[in-house]
């Protein structure tokens, strides 16, 4: 394997950052909602998932939520360990769902951007369609 200088060597080599920036440490807090309390929304609890990362003196800190299929990530760092992130983050998406409780689910049908814009775009349309009706009456009657 070799001592850390050449371990440091080969990571500058493949263009990865001098230092490893380990296994990092994790939280997760994956709990739903407790059924018989009350009071508990229809829609599930995101989970909340920390990793703090150290690298050259510096500190990456990542934050991720996960809920209705997506994932939302957070990062915190310096410029100077920007090489570093990439890793980072893989090292953490990979935690993330290694050890996780949850499924891997499929994206909402409904949440999806493109069908918000869908829906959008037929009220126009039939907001459109109301407005020229209206006009060709107030036509008719200025005749």
């Amino acid at each position: 394997m070799g001592n850390l200088a050449d371990h440091r060597r080969i990571r500058k080599e493949q263009g990865l950052h001098e230092d490893d920036p380990g296994t990092g440490e994790y939280t997760k807090q994956e709990a739903d909602y407790i059924p018989f309390l009350g009071n508990n929304p229809s829609e599930e609890k995101p989970a909340i998932y920390t990793g703090r990362f150290n690298v050259s003196k510096s500190t990456i800190e990542l934050e991720a939520k996960r809920s209705g299929g997506k994932l939302y990530l957070t990062c915190m760092a310096d410029e100077k360990v920007n090489r570093a992130i990439f890793e980072c983050v893989e090292r953490f998406v990979t935690a993330i769902f290694d050890g996780s409780a949850r499924e891997i689910k499929e994206v909402d049908v409904e949440d999806s951007q493109i069908e918000k814009l869908h829906k959008e775009l037929s009220q126009v349309e039939e907001e459109r369609d109301g407005l020229v009706e209206t006009l060709q009456n107030l036509k008719k009657i200025m005749e």
